[in-house]
């Protein structure tokens, strides 16, 4: 189709420099379709994949049949094709978050459609998910990373509030704090197929990192599409910034457009906000007498009378039915939730909390957290003579229901701590990249046995057959009963998301560096350490 590049401005150079680059790209797709229909006697579709020349590798991503092509170009010869798929796959990603799947269908009517009309302003979030991908390692195990050192009761009372709130608005499928693009808790439905994905968790908070207008802006309604919840529809999200300083901002997803929906979510951000101790002078004077009645209506039903770090006795709480919402907290876990017939209820608050202050406990922790993080990671790189280390958890979303087994956590997110890289890598950018692409090899080891183009190959035909055999996956597909769904084009989030089956140790030596990655139940850890340590050794530091 006629080629058109997706961004309005080229990352790199000029646009019009790229004029032959599609035009050789369509060549090249319409050379590999006319050798497939020669050759496949079923008529079976194959698309091209993957071209590797010296170091120069070419990943493909075509949608649909042929409407839209996406590819990326690596020279380097470092990154695994797995990896360069996957930032293909983020950036479809994108376009569903801007457009939803619907794009498709307008290339496949006029292929000389130039995206770039629909997709306006939005380079700056495009490009932000293309940053986040090549520079920081948590991709690589498709895990978000959260704010973190927070007290354990700070955390909990956020989400105890986000809970409550969240059980007496109707409609609400998600409510997330978040800072930047670092979580800080967040409630979803207790439906298993309305739990958000990793990958629509990262649009999500790529989207509010990379709108620096939301800390100033106020409250702001837009529709976006989380292509795991459904790719052809849009959600509407509600954002408002809780504090400045902190850069805490509160974010509500809703499936309804209404004006109704927004003026509740602008209720629930101001009654969010005033429980949290976040009120400013400015929300003092604009909060109306009626919006004052129901946030201390909503703060005497869960006993609570403004945020403190902690809570000491016991008051007596009610509940309404509304979405029941599971919860996340980081670190958490699920015991302070009691379930009373189908209602859900947060457990009981101090009804004496200690007065705000000046200082709110939410604010200084968050604060205070990128530094006491470093501190502390930096003590555990130096207590195991490591160069830099990325460790990912997967946390169990409980149900609420008081219980923290097994059946009730049917689903879990992966959290990730990456640690700053340390002497001699702390100022080369070049070594920082070698680890990422060295943790990309090391994850498919660990996953598959091998880091080659062929496991990957394999890797991405089982994920299309389990797409297409699982009952699970069948929430994703469209309304009008149509087979294909848009987790079909995720094979390398899929993969990369996958858990490793069995508990295993794998390791690469390059000069004076060891690359060791290990798993268990759970968790993953991928750390750079002196290639002077054996690797039994190397093996027990990590395990330490």
């Amino acid at each position: 189709h006629s080629p058109h590049p997706s961004f309005r401005e080229t990352r790199y150079g000029d646009e019009n420099d790229l004029a032959q680059t599609c035009a050789l790209v369509q060549v090249l797709l319409a050379t590999t379709a006319s050798l497939d229909d020669d050759d496949d006697e079923n008529n079976e579709k194959e698309e091209i994949k993957f071209i590797r020349a010296g170091d120069m590798k070419i990943a493909f991503l075509t949608i649909g049949d042929s409407a839209m092509t996406l590819l990326a170009v690596s020279y380097t010869g470092d990154e695994t094709e797995a990896f360069l798929h996957m930032q293909l796959e983020y950036v479809y990603a994108q376009i569903l978050f801007t457009l939803t799947d619907q794009v498709q269908n307008i290339l496949e009517t006029n292929p000389n459609f130039d995206l770039r009309d629909l997709l306006g302003a939005t380079d700056t979030v495009m490009e932000g998910i293309l940053d986040e991908i090549s520079s920081i390692p948590t991709f690589i195990t498709s895990g978000v990373e959260t704010t973190c050192p927070i007290p354990i009761e700070i955390r909990e009372n956020v989400s105890r509030i986000l809970h409550a709130a969240g059980n007496q608005i109707p409609n609400i499928v998600y409510a997330i704090v978040t800072v930047g693009r670092k979580l800080v808790t967040m409630v979803q439905p207790k439906k298993n197929e309305h739990q958000i994905r990793g990958m629509d968790l990262h649009l999500i908070l790529n989207f509010v990192d990379r709108q620096p207008g939301l800390l100033t802006s106020g409250d702001s309604w837009l529709p976006l599409c989380l292509p795991h919840l459904h790719p052809s529809s849009f959600v509407y999200a509600y954002t408002s910034c809780l504090n400045i300083d902190s850069g805490l901002t509160l974010v509500l997803v809703s499936t309804q457009s209404t004006s109704e929906q927004f003026l509740m979510f602008r209720t629930a951000g101001l009654i969010i906000k005033s429980s949290l101790g976040l009120e400013d002078d400015e929300d003092r004077k604009t909060i109306s007498d009626d919006d004052r009645k129901v946030i201390e209506r909503f703060q005497e039903t869960i006993g609570l009378s403004g945020f403190s770090g902690g809570s000491g006795g016991s008051s007596n709480g009610s509940s309404r039915e509304g979405n029941k919402l599971r919860f996340l907290v980081g670190g958490g876990n699920a015991n302070d939730y009691s379930r009373r017939g189908n209602n859900y209820q947060t457990s009981d608050l101090s009804s004496s909390q200690t007065p705000v202050t000046a200082k709110n406990p939410l604010v200084e922790a968050v604060i205070k957290a990128p530094s006491e993080l470093c501190n502390k990671l930096d003590e555990y790189c130096k207590f195991a003579s490591v160069f830099h280390f990325l460790f990912r958890r997967d946390i169990p979303i409980h149900s609420g229901n008081g219980s923290s087994s097994s059946s009730s956590c049917s689903r879990k997110l992966s959290h990730c701590i990456n640690s700053t890289f340390q002497i001699p890598l702390e100022n080369d950018a070049g070594s920082q990249r070698r680890v990422m692409n060295v943790y990309q090899r090391l994850a498919l080891r660990l996953r598959y046995g091998s880091c080659k183009v062929e496991a990957t190959m394999n890797a991405f035909d089982q994920f299309h057959a389990n797409e297409a055999n699982s009952v699970a996956y069948d929430e994703y597909h469209y309304d009008n009963g149509h087979s294909t769904t848009a987790t079909n084009y995720f094979p390398a989030q899929g993969i990369f998301k996958e858990a490793p089956k069995i508990h295993g140790v794998t390791y690469m030596t390059d000069g004076y560096e060891m690359f060791m990655a290990l798993n268990g139940k759970n968790f993953e850890l991928y750390a750079v350490l002196p290639s002077m340590i054996s690797p039994p050794n190397a093996t027990s530091l990590c395990a330490r």
